[in-house]
């Protein structure tokens, strides 16, 4: 199984995505980013239009995107594959959150990936987190959802390192400062981690 993890970065440079890219490099996940000095144009065209083109390019059987300005990488490639073989390796395999699935965090296989990203774009641009939620919810997009938090787990300023450390840790929703991003709530508990990890 080979995975190649993409993550969106469309800044100047990837000091807005610091984070993520630190974490990256401190477990040895290389990412394929997109986006890179391009203008921002909505979460439809980072998630979905972008994004597909992106998955298309890739010779990789498998494909893990993450959001990229508020999530950070806890564990290596080695650990997400052993987790998503331990659940099966579905096709799709999705993030959630309290109030349903979360468009964030993804994995799987490819082609699978393109497929429900196609299906998706169909449905005509909207919010991407609200279509993937009504393609799964009618069966146009089959995909299992990753209810234990073995890979990614959402979290909105509530995590506990003594819960045991996720493979990806993504901090949704809530105010993102245009100039730190969400600093105020990531920086502590990077710092915990920094201090288990280095």
């Amino acid at each position: 199984m080979k995975i190649t993890v993409v993550a969106p970065a469309y800044y100047p440079d990837l000091a807005a995505v610091n984070y993520l890219a630190d974490s990256a490099g401190i477990v040895g996940i290389p990412v394929h980013w997109y986006g890179l000095r391009q203008s921002y144009e909505g979460w439809w065209r980072v998630q979905v239009t972008d994004l597909i083109p992106v998955l298309q390019s890739l010779q990789t059987s498998h494909v893990l995107y993450t959001d990229a300005r508020d999530a950070f990488f806890c564990k290596g490639l080695r650990t997400i594959e052993a987790r998503y073989r331990s659940l099966g390796s579905p096709s799709l395999l999705i993030s959630v959150e309290g109030d349903g699935v979360n468009a964030g965090g993804w994995m799987g296989e490819r082609e699978a990936a393109i497929e429900a990203l196609e299906k998706i774009k169909s449905m005509g641009a909207e919010n991407p987190q609200t279509r993937w939620r009504q393609a799964l919810a009618a069966g146009w997009v089959n995909a299992e959802v990753d209810e234990g938090s073995r890979i990614f787990r959402v979290v909105n300023g509530d995590f506990d390192p003594k819960q045991g450390w996720p493979c990806i840790l993504h901090f949704a929703g809530g105010y993102c400062d245009p100039h730190t991003g969400k600093r105020y709530v990531m920086e502590p508990i990077w710092q915990q981690f920094l201090r288990a990890t280095l």
